[in-house]
């Protein structure tokens, strides 16, 4: 049983459009996967469940609560293909049917929100995407998405057309109070200065309290537990996210350039990236960490207070100011690794000062121009041994180049694991195409039973390995044992995540060489304003 694209986003299609007063608010997966969470509160509020009712109107306690799933019903799953962003509903429009005209059950959806301001002006971040599906099962998804190659780089997105469902439950520890909900529970404060304390939240290695000032909610995971999402102040949430990085030996200059590229990422992908979850972002590689301390470093207060609420406009578009630890030597082409077309994108480079160094070779998406890069130690801004840069900075002193290694059995149980597909002893892992940086943008797996096609910078880091590759851009040795078939295979790499925007290893380098934080931003993002279009608040440091 399949449901039709019309009923595949109803759960949540209100939170695809958004809409807010003044000042957009962050939903952000706080926590994830766990038996049950405690939690406390100052002031009132109303509890709500996922069907509508109200179990509570006004909850003021002293007490200590806890949320906790009280049946669960797993999730059943399907897949759609998301084949590409466009700025505008005609170009949306163009590309659906020309995909129709093909025979594909193609769609397109709003995504982003609106901010509306009391003077009555309304302040939009739109985008358009579109799908292909629903489909069954990932190997029909899989099939779809080879034939679009050279067109499209599509997306596999895993989807349920019947989510995990069931019932929280909130009592207080003592069991004198209880409310039960469906769906998920929502904690909405009354009043504005209301606060929920919730207990046990990982943080840098720790289990630790954060206090929340807007509202939560207790949703149930696929596997039953329960995971926690909280709403935070944009710059509530690019404290934490900055803080994960932070040390006080950063350059000045650098942590304001990372905090105003924070903070224009978060606003321009508000409601774009979990797409089909109720938060905007996780806590993992595949978004930002995010931590706090009991108390802010004072050189970090006063570089959030300097650039407080602004961001980076470029054409006419926020711009999606990616960042990521060591790019290895070159940046990567936004629309190749994000999906998207090439408008307003930012575009890769070579992480050096000057453009026109004649040593740099001129195509990094040639396979052996790629493979001598990654065995080389280029003199480009992130290489900080042979740059000789003056400073600890331990967070970029490793990963520049990187050595992973796997055996043969381990892999093939990864990408049965991954993919839900099973290709037999694998023999070989083939580089197909690469993008400018020479990160790995499709690769085929050669199998005994079958050979499979992994396309997209995310999918292939994730699927050859148990938690993810340092990055997509590497080289594979294939190790033979006696019997002449593969024993290991060894991944040899270049640079940490996903390769976009701003090198944080190169922008601490050209911080420390003089350049200020619009320079560093330029640098990295091409033509871009610096801007402040609304009221940002700011919650007091933690």
């Amino acid at each position: 049983m399949t449901y039709s694209k019309h009923d595949l986003f109803s759960d949540y299609a209100e939170s695809q459009l958004l809409s807010y007063q003044e000042a957009p608010k962050v939903r952000l997966k706080m926590v994830g996967r766990k038996e049950f969470l405690e939690f406390e509160v100052t002031g009132s509020y109303t509890i709500k469940d996922g069907l509508g009712n109200i179990l509570v109107e006004n909850l003021d306690s002293n007490l200590r609560w806890r949320a906790q799933v009280d049946a669960f019903t797993p999730p059943t799953n399907q897949y759609i293909l998301f084949v590409v962003e466009v700025l505008t509903k005609v170009e949306a429009n163009k590309i659906t049917d020309s995909l129709k005209r093909k025979g594909y059950d193609a769609w397109h959806r709003h995504f982003g929100y609106q901010i509306h301001f009391k003077d009555g002006n309304v302040f939009e971040n739109f985008r358009y995407r579109v799908f292909i599906g629903p489909l069954p099962n990932k190997q029909d998804a899989r099939g779809i998405q080879t034939k679009l190659l050279g067109n499209y780089r599509s997306q596999i997105i895993k989807v349920p057309y019947r989510k995990a469902r069931g019932f929280l439950e909130i009592a207080d520890i003592k069991i004198n109070n209880s409310f039960r909900g469906g769906g998920y529970i929502r904690l909405q404060p009354n009043e504005d200065d209301c606060t929920i304390t919730v207990l046990g939240i990982y943080n840098n290695g720790e289990s630790m309290p954060y206090t929340f000032h807007h509202s939560i909610e207790f949703h149930i995971a696929d596997d039953g537990r329960l995971f926690m999402v909280g709403e935070l102040d944009v710059d509530e949430y690019v404290l934490g996210v900055v803080t994960a990085i932070y040390d006080p030996e950063y350059p000045e200059e650098f942590l304001k350039a990372s905090i105003v590229a924070f903070h224009s990422m978060v606003i321009s992908n508000l409601g774009m990236i979990h797409i089909n979850e109720p938060y905007d972002f996780c806590r993992t590689e595949h978004c930002m960490e995010f931590e706090w301390r009991e108390s802010v470093d004072s050189k970090l207060k006063k570089m959030l207070k300097v650039v407080k609420g602004q961001f980076l406009w470029k054409g006419d578009i926020i711009c999606d100011a990616r960042q990521h630890p060591l790019c290895g030597g070159h940046t990567e082409h936004i629309n190749l690794i994000m999906n998207r077309n090439k408008v307003h994108a930012v575009s890769g480079r070579f992480d050096i000062e000057d453009k026109n160094d004649e040593e740099l070779p001129k195509n990094l998406s040639n396979e052996k121009k790629a493979e001598k890069w990654i065995r080389s130690r280029p003199k480009v801004l992130c290489n900080f041994r042979d740059n000789k840069v003056v400073g600890d900075f331990k967070r970029y002193r490793s990963g520049f180049r990187w050595t992973v290694e796997y055996p043969r059995q381990q892999i093939e149980e990864l990408i049965k694991q991954k993919t839900e597909e099973y290709i037999g002893t694998i023999f070989d892992i083939i580089p197909l195409f690469r993008g400018g940086s020479g990160r790995l943008l499709e690769v085929e797996v050669l199998g005994s039973h079958k050979n499979i096609l992994l396309m997209g910078e995310q999918d292939i880091r994730n699927t050859l390995s148990e938690t993810v590759l340092p990055s997509s851009f590497f080289q594979i040795e294939v190790e033979l044992g006696v019997d002449g078939t593969p024993s290991n295979f060894i991944f040899t790499g270049a640079g940490r995540g996903h390769g976009v925007g701003m090198c944080q290893a190169g922008a601490i380098a050209i911080a420390l060489g003089g350049y200020d934080f619009m320079k560093i931003l330029n640098h990295y993002f091409g033509n871009v304003e610096l801007v402040s279009k609304y009221p940002a608040s700011t919650i007091a440091s933690h």
